[in-house]
């Protein structure tokens, strides 16, 4: 699933403005064609910049840890970097396993001393990252306010767990998106 869910999202970032384009252009209404467009189009860039934040934030934070890790003398600091750049897609769950990570790799290396070294390294990363720079600038990347980004987030992950809360984010602005295009369309309007 989590295979077939990546192929999908690579295509939909890809080709998403081309399918968009041939849905659209089957609606027979020009008007409609244009609003449709526009929401579809706006929803691809909301996804786009999310993962895009996502990623530059996912390899600052494994680079950041990776070579923490190195200079603490820590084995295996390259794996430790990528097992939490992958885990940086995973908000908050993500980051307790890359730190758990770097952290027995520590303590299996220089004892408790190291790991106790690792794991103020990891949490400094992971705070500055996570609850600071992550909700800035993903809400700038989604043109939403950072507390929206972290209650959205913190929410989806209560409500649908672990796909809450990769999607509440990119989620919530295209909704916000939605609402916009259509109040500018009308669709709100009483034509009582």
């Amino acid at each position: 699933g989590l295979i077939l869910g990546t192929m999908v999202l690579y295509y939909l970032l890809k080709d998403g403005p081309m399918l968009t384009r041939r849905w659209v252009n089957s609606k027979a209404d020009r008007a409609d064609r244009d609003a449709t467009e526009r929401i579809v189009n706006k929803a691809l860039q909301d996804v786009q910049g999310y993962f895009g934040g996502k990623t530059a934030l996912a390899l600052v934070n494994g680079v950041s840890i990776a070579i923490a890790m190195y200079f603490l003398g820590v084995p295996g600091a390259l794996a430790i970097g990528v097992v939490n750049v992958i885990g940086a897609y995973i908000p908050y769950i993500g980051a307790f396993f890359g730190g758990a990570f770097a952290v027995l790799m520590a303590l299996g290396e220089g004892g408790i001393g190291l790991a106790l070294a690792a794991f103020a390294l990891v949490m400094l990363a992971q705070l500055v990252l996570e609850n600071l720079l992550e909700p800035k600038l993903l809400g700038s990347s989604l043109n939403l306010h950072p507390l929206t980004i972290l209650l959205a987030t913190t929410l989806g992950g209560m409500v649908a767990g672990m796909i809450g809360l990769i999607l509440a984010a990119p989620v919530v602005a295209i909704v916000v998106d939605l609402k916009k295009e259509l109040t500018a369309v009308g669709f709100f309007d009483d034509d009582d």
